[in-house]
């Protein structure tokens, strides 16, 4: 803080402002060691001694002033400016002889004067010592009968070069300002463009690493810590904090690149990233930076790909099977309205309504998946939501449903409303299918929390035997089922409702049931 006040602007001229109150009391000093030291002058002692006691008595005053800031800088460097001037064009015209040059004293005042106030106090102060000095000048004149007027001459002398030393040093000291608000208004300008930098690379979905050569981090950004589930309240120092398998694959590329502007990749099997590497070593700088790329995001991306275009095929197959398969059920449901059928052909006949049924259903939800709407995000207040959402759910279904909402009285989050019901309601009603327990009881418990990553998760966990391992890789394909009546759709549909919405739905390890985790965004931006 200290140093900061020091540089500016206000500052530095109280800082200035101080040094001559110092130079002050040590141009007393000089006249003093000039009245004791020096023969020059023996009549005028008494005067002189009483001008510069007094002007010691100001110097002390002028100091204690400027240290305590107790009147205004300007008022201040205008009272101190003049009295100086007074005293100094006294004594100088006490000593005499200004052909010895000790008018230069004068000029000193000025030029520093004139650093520290605007152009026409400087003229001003050039002015005032110039009319001090030729008075001084023409009083001794008259008053000694001098006959020969070169001490005029000095004296014009010193006036006009009083004068152009106030108008040099203003003029330097106005282009010091100049470049200097020019300074601060890049520095500014720097300050700005490094926040939208950082904001950039926080906000990339690659992480960043930039370290140098003792793998000592100089900057990882948010997605980068994700990746390897890193807290983001820890500091990171080195590299082997984050992972000893990039830390290793470091220093391959390190003993296998030698030149200063190399660049190599490589992939990592856990996390599943690809790893860049770019050298930006200078002579006096070396260092690399590292790009991550998340592999499994790029897999969805073309699994995505292949899904639209499967889905797009899927539907217009759907449309054309849709009306045959809806004469068929007509047609079997005319059968027997005569009663003329035996109990072999009702069963027969209810079997062909029944598998009618369930495949109008996967029809259904494959058109759904072709025709869906575009999301619309909107902010959700997340303990009503789920309390509305669990008592809706309650009223129709017959389950033993609990939330768990955390200590956090308001979590907000950014979600198509109806999207994240649907979601919850194909989960709930899959927990109601498989995660029965031994007593053919469901038990389920929807719970809240925040993650490192500063992502909201909903999880969902059942009380059921949860999912076999030789299923966990299956359960998210479509069509994909473990019973005879089911369409295998209903988790594909939710995962592919969270894509859309920027979250994700995955299966999370549980000691007890299945689990199944909703990552969100928490809602720290303004929806417009």
């Amino acid at each position: 803080m200290g140093s900061h006040q020091l540089k500016s602007p206000e500052e530095r001229q109280w800082r200035m402002l101080l040094v001559y109150a110092l130079y002050r009391l040590i141009s007393i000093v000089f006249f003093l060691c000039f009245y004791f030291y020096s023969p020059i002058y023996q009549l005028e002692s008494a005067l002189y001694q009483n001008v510069l006691y007094i002007y010691f008595i100001f110097g002390l005053l002028f100091f204690y002033l400027c240290y305590d800031k107790k009147l205004s800088f300007d008022k201040q460097v205008l009272l101190s400016g003049t009295i100086d001037i007074l005293a100094i064009s006294t004594l100088l015209n006490i000593i005499g002889n200004l052909q010895a040059g000790y008018g230069i004293l004068l000029n000193v005042t000025i030029a520093a004067l004139s650093i520290l106030v605007p152009g026409r106090l400087a003229i001003y102060f050039a002015a005032l010592a110039s009319c001090l000095l030729l008075c001084g000048n023409f009083f001794q004149y008259l008053a000694n009968n001098q006959k020969d007027l070169g001490s005029f001459f000095y004296s014009g002398i010193y006036g006009a070069g009083f004068f152009a030393t106030s108008l040099t040093a203003w003029y330097l000291a106005n282009w010091v300002r100049i470049s200097e608000n020019l300074a601060k208004d890049r520095s500014y300008e720097l300050a700005g463009m490094q926040k939208i930098n950082e904001y950039i690379v926080e906000r990339l979905h690659s992480g960043v690493i930039y370290l140098d050569m003792n793998k000592q981090i100089k900057l990882i950004n948010s997605a980068a810590r994700t990746f390897f589930n890193l807290n983001y309240n820890i500091s990171l120092q080195s590299l082997e904090q984050v992972s000893h398998l990039l830390e290793d694959k470091f220093d391959n590329f390190l003993a296998r690149n030698k030149q200063t502007d190399s660049s190599a990749q490589t992939i990592l099997e856990d996390p599943y990233l690809r790893v860049h590497f770019f050298s930006t070593a200078t002579t006096s700088n070396p260092a690399v930076l590292i790009i991550l790329e998340d592999m499994t995001y790029i897999s969805q991306q073309a699994q995505q790909l292949k899904l639209a275009s499967l889905g797009r095929f899927s539907a217009s197959i759907a449309h054309e099977l849709r009306n045959p398969l809806g004469a068929i059920a007509h047609a079997v449901q005319l059968f027997g309205d005569d009663g003329s059928l035996n109990k072999e052909d009702e069963r027969l006949k209810q079997l062909v309504i029944n598998n009618c049924d369930r495949m109008n259903g996967v029809i259904k939800n494959v058109l759904q998946l072709s025709r869906r709407q575009k999301s619309q995000p909107q902010v959700i207040e997340l303990h009503a939501f789920l309390r509305q959402f669990k008592e809706e759910f309650c009223n129709h279904n017959k389950c033993d449903l609990k939330l768990k909402l955390g200590k956090s009285k308001q979590l907000s989050v950014v979600f198509d409303k109806s999207q994240l019901e649907q979601i919850l309601v194909i989960l709930c009603d899959n927990a109601m299918q498989h995660g029965k327990d031994a007593q053919g009881n469901v038990s389920m418990v929807i719970a809240v929390k925040s993650s490192i990553a500063l992502k909201t998760v909903i999880s969902l966990t059942d009380s059921g035997p949860g999912i076999p391992i030789e299923h966990i890789n299956d359960i998210f394909e479509p069509f994909f089922t473990t019973l005879r009546t089911g369409t295998g759709m209903g988790l594909f549909i939710a995962k592919d409702l969270c894509e859309i919405n920027q979250a994700r739905l995955n299966l999370v390890n549980s000691t007890k049931g299945s689990n199944f985790a909703i990552t969100l965004n928490i809602s720290d931006e303004l929806l417009i």
